[in-house]
């Protein structure tokens, strides 16, 4: 997959700056987990639409029953314009 410019030359922009504040072997090893986090993103997006992919990753680790009932309601309808009031809500 190729990403437009601008967003890799964002994302090195990123890395930069955190190897800027703390360089040490730890950093680096969050680099390349925020690597594989963005090339799951970006997956996720082009299989779902931005919307699906941000509340797919953006997932709470746990909800309340109710939360979690009313996510599920909210999602049987227009699957990108109930996903896009989803990660309005976050």
């Amino acid at each position: 997959m190729v990403l437009p410019q601008t967003m890799t030359n964002h994302r090195q922009h990123l890395i930069e700056q955190l190897r800027r504040e703390e360089a040490s072997e730890d950093t680096e090893h969050l680099i390349d987990w925020l690597k594989d986090s963005w090339a799951t993103f970006d997956m996720l997006k082009e299989r779902f639409g931005e919307a699906r992919a941000l509340q797919l990753y953006m997932a709470y680790p746990s909800l309340s029953s109710e939360q979690a009932g009313n996510m599920c309601l909210s999602w049987t309808g227009d699957k990108q314009q109930q996903g896009a009031s989803y990660v309005d809500a976050i």
